[in-house]
């Protein structure tokens, strides 16, 4: 039975504000608006069940990814990202958003006719052929031949080629979501000026309204049973109406599918299946990049996504198996890092693994870097019959080596072992920035000649006007680079058995001991607390940092193209960790004695802290005491997002599967 407020109020015209066509075009219309429909609570009947979980049924197998989304609005996952959207300060931009759907009688949109089921987006290889294309990795076409000749295009209308998409729909009313869909199909035609037309394939019609080559897409719907199905073109429907129809296998007689599906049980928003043997078979991408890039892309292997609501906030959980449904080799072995002892407590980022030579990913980038700067010099840009791609690669370090003194994969690349990582530190003034990269190494006199040697590259190669200079640190020589007037300095060296490369005073933070670490840092501990702990590698992005510099900078942008004259726009300057302070005064007290944590305290960056924050009347009540206005994508409106506190992720293996945790940490109730 379809919904009684659709039948009463009887079908409105999709042409809302929100340009609902134009999102459906894009393959978005459903899997944005309607999670953004149950953020908002939108009401369910109480007799509406969950659909049964079908999309996965009408996905070919032959599909390269494949994206599900529950679309029960009563769920619990659901209610947690409400609770969650609301914590992180989005509450009023989906009011606004949801204010916005109407149709063009302004009325609201019978969302929750698309709700109740679940919504599934297939992704085939006709996807990568036109990415490839866009990229201009492809060759030259008629048309562009055609222009350099100077001659005359052929005048006759060109079919319009598959996106490579197509969205499978399982709603709770899927002729009320259906009519609506055929229904933004018209007025997608109106719209690039043409009429609708019809086309039937396997005895499914298909209504199809072509784009214009232009600002406008082609849109296409279907319904097979209950499945409603959606692409940009007819021909991106014929392989998901075939599956739907029963005539081809579905993703889910995949024996990936079926074991990465168990890896990741549990209830989530979103489900995702990548598979990359069926993409690298389909189209080579990559040859364009010659064999270094292929190795950049390394082993076709199958991996799963699931995105759930918790807690503490959004969890990302990631899986990947091997092709052949064998275990997977063990990778690094868990660690605890030590790094991390070195890494200052203010840090706004750290990353941390194991043995950075053994991954290859140095060598193929070295490799494509040689082969692009020798323009093939070094050798023929593909393997020799019978040559490895490890052999090839290894050949054209070999040849570079007699130009350049030394040989930067086994002196220098392969030399990496042990633990490596990044840390980043820093406020809004350039010159304050610090970051640090650090890796143990298995011959520290072979990695200090091959730095020498790239000194003196580097001073060759710049016609006398870059002069090196060193200086000793913890017994060790460190080569120093000069930089722009106010920009920190860049300086490398090795000291013990570790490489360091460092950005303004890292390399000194670095030596110098100090009673407190990144692994103190309170908010850290929260955050990992969250996360598996027996890893072999991790990344930490303290957010309450990096929100208020991502401001700074969209601030100095507008700025910088304000008209001559006019008033620079004010940045708030009341930051909820001010609350940790009676007054303004110790909050100043304690930033300039540069107490642990006090970094986000200043957020205009003139000197003087929580300014708005005790001035402010109302500065005190709960929702000032959580609330930092920052412009949304540059649209001028202001969301509250300082209570997104932090991103963490940690790799780790298991059952002879390799895998990823991840958390976007919001503050807050159960956090």
């Amino acid at each position: 039975m379809e919904l009684a407020t659709a039948r009463r109020e009887g079908l409105p015209r999709f042409r809302p504000r929100a340009r609902l066509a134009s999102l459906a075009a894009r393959g978005a219309l459903v899997l944005t608006l309607l999670p953004v429909a149950g953020a908002l609570g939108v009401a369910v009947p109480a007799h509406a069940q969950t659909a049964a979980s079908t999309t996965a049924a009408a996905a070919p197998a032959s599909s390269i990814a494949f994206l599900q989304a529950p679309l029960d609005e009563s769920s619990k996952q659901w209610q947690v990202a409400h609770d969650l959207i609301q914590r992180a300060g989005f509450g009023s931009a989906l009011d606004e958003l949801q204010h916005n759907l109407t149709d063009s009688s302004g009325r609201p949109l019978p969302l929750d006719a698309f709700l109740g089921g679940e919504a599934g987006i297939v992704v085939s290889d006709a996807a990568i052929e036109k990415a490839v294309e866009s990229s201009g990795l492809s060759g030259p076409s008629m048309a562009d031949i055609s222009a350099l000749l100077g001659t005359p295009t052929a005048t006759a209308p060109q079919a319009e080629q598959p996106a490579g998409w197509a969205l499978i729909l399982d709603a709770r009313a899927p002729s009320t979501a259906f009519a609506g869909l055929r229904q933004a199909v018209a007025d997608q035609a109106s719209q690039a000026g043409a009429s609708v037309q019809q086309a039937t394939y396997q005895g499914v019609q298909i209504s199809f309204a072509p784009g214009n080559g232009a600002d406008v897409n082609g849109m296409a719907v279907a319904q097979v049973d209950k499945h409603i199905l959606l692409a940009q073109t007819p021909v991106d429907l014929q392989a998901v109406i075939d599956t739907a129809k029963g005539a081809t296998p579905s993703i889910e007689s995949l024996a990936a599918y079926s074991k990465i599906r168990q890896a990741l049980a549990g209830d989530n928003l979103l489900f995702g299946f990548f598979n990359l043997p069926a993409a690298m078979k389909a189209q080579a991408a990559t040859a364009s990049f010659g064999a270094a890039g292929a190795a950049l892309v390394g082993e076709a292997r199958y991996t799963g996504l699931t995105i759930s609501a918790d807690q503490p906030g959004f969890r990302m959980e990631t899986v990947e198996i091997s092709a052949d449904g064998s275990p997977l080799p063990a990778g690094a072995a868990p660690y605890q890092s030590d790094l991390l002892k070195h890494t200052p407590e203010d840090a706004l980022f750290f990353m941390s693994a194991q043995d950075l030579a053994k991954t290859g990913v140095l060598d193929a980038l070295g490799a494509a870097a040689v082969g692009m700067a020798t323009a093939g010099m070094a050798g023929p840009a593909t393997p020799a019959a019978g040559e490895s791609q490890d052999a090839f690669i290894a050949r054209q370090y070999e040849s570079i080596a007699a130009l350049i003194g030394f040989n930067p994969q086994t002196e220098l690349l392969q030399q990496l072992v042990g633990e490596y990582g990044l840390w980043l530190r820093g406020k809004a003034d350039p010159s304050t920035l610090a970051a640090l990269f650090v890796s143990g190494v298995k011959d520290p006199g072979a990695v200090a000649n091959a730095l020498s040697q790239v000194t003196m590259l580097i001073q060759g190669n710049s016609g006398g006007e870059t002069t090196a200079t060193t200086r000793t640190v913890a017994g060790s020589r460190i080569t120093t680079l000069p930089t722009e007037p106010g920009a920190p300095s860049l300086e490398y060296g090795v000291i013990g058995n570790q490489l360091v490369i460092g950005v303004g005073d890292a390399i000194d933070q670095f030596t110098a001991s100090s009673s407190s670490s990144l692994a103190d840092n309170a908010q850290y501990q929260a955050v990992m607390a969250t996360l598996p702990t027996d890893m072999n590698g991790s990344l930490y992005l303290d957010l309450s940092q990096v929100i208020p510099l991502v401001q700074a900078a969209e601030q100095g942008s507008a700025a910088e193209t304000a008209p001559i004259g006019a008033a620079p726009s004010a940045m708030r300057d009341a930051s909820p960790d001010c609350g940790n302070y009676p007054n303004q005064a110790a909050a100043q007290k304690a930033y300039d004695s540069l107490e642990p944590g006090t970094f986000n305290l200043d957020q205009n960056f003139n000197g003087v802290v929580c300014e708005d924050y005790f001035a402010t009347p109302s500065a005190a009540t709960p929702m000032a005491a959580t609330a930092l206005a920052t412009p949304v994508m540059g649209t001028g409106r202001e969301m509250a997002a300082s209570s997104i506190k932090a991103f963490a992720l940690v790799a780790y293996d298991k059952d002879g599967m390799r895998r990823t945790s991840s958390i976007l940490y919001i503050e807050g109730a159960g956090s």
